[in-house]
């Protein structure tokens, strides 16, 4: 992923690595330990956008108004604090 950082669409990266050896992290098969060079072409770069915390978000998710979703994060944050 570093490999990777600041590249535009059309770029062509080559990266160095070395597969992880250790079991909860090596891919499947032979590949643990392994040396490799990949070449990467970057077909395009897409950015998520969080949406705005507003009124509109709220009603989407089922809510009347972005205060009753405050509420209730409040309680549920209140509740767990009981327990």
């Amino acid at each position: 992923e570093t490999a990777l950082a600041g590249a535009s669409a059309g770029d062509q990266r080559t990266i160095e690595l070395t597969f992880p050896d250790e079991p909860e992290t090596r891919p499947p098969g032979p590949l643990g330990g392994v040396r490799a060079t990949l070449t990467v072409s970057v077909k395009e770069v897409k950015r998520k956008e969080l949406p705005a915390v507003d009124d509109d978000l709220a009603m989407d998710a089922g809510f009347e108004g972005i205060d009753e979703v405050r509420d209730e994060i409040r309680g549920r944050l209140e509740e767990a604090e009981r327990r």
